[in-house]
């Protein structure tokens, strides 16, 4: 996405102050932790899609869930995250998460935080529907960004459904 595209679309900007909590992702290679560099969670990866999903809290929207594939679709990171704050709606129906799901998270916002950071550098390109969302979510600054719900808006200019793109893309329906 260009630099137009993310600042019209929301994306966290490292120039904007309401962002300068955020962590942003920094210049890489591949790297490993204790250097096992088998150890999927800790290689940098050159294109990942991310999705997370999300409950609404006394704070506002907080990270539940994240989850990370590599470009063979292989799944590289899929953990249940305790938000930070009393949970108020779990948004079910939206993201599957119940209360019995989150009380079996392992998994803290910031481990959430840094096992991503891990895994995506400043030159990892980030693949995923509306990503504005969840990177707000997860509190990170990226700018290399392939965005299907910019890449396939509808006819009249607006962003269309994940469902909607599903169905009339790959004859899916979910």
């Amino acid at each position: 996405m260009t630099q137009e595209q993310l600042e019209v679309n929301s994306y966290p900007m490292a120039d904007l102050p309401v962002f300068a909590d955020y962590i942003k992702t920094t210049p890489g290679t591949p790297t490993a932790k204790n250097g096992n560099a088998g150890d999927s969670i800790n290689i940098r990866r050159k294109i990942i899609a991310m999705d997370c999903e999300m409950v609404r809290t006394c704070k506002g929207l907080e990270l539940a869930r994240l989850s990370i594939v590599d470009f063979q679709y292989k799944v590289i990171y899929d953990h249940f995250v305790t938000p930070e704050n009393p949970v108020e709606d779990y948004l079910t129906k939206y993201s599957g998460i119940t209360a019995e799901i989150l009380k079996k998270a392992k998994k803290t916002f910031k481990d959430a935080q840094q096992d991503f950071l891990r895994l995506c550098s400043a030159d990892t390109i980030l693949v995923g529907h509306s990503l504005e969302n969840d990177l707000n979510c997860l509190g990170v600054i990226h700018t290399k960004i392939i965005d299907t719900s910019v890449l396939f808006q509808n006819n009249k200019g607006f962003k269309s459904s994940l469902k909607s793109l599903s169905y009339n893309y790959l004859h899916a329906d979910i």
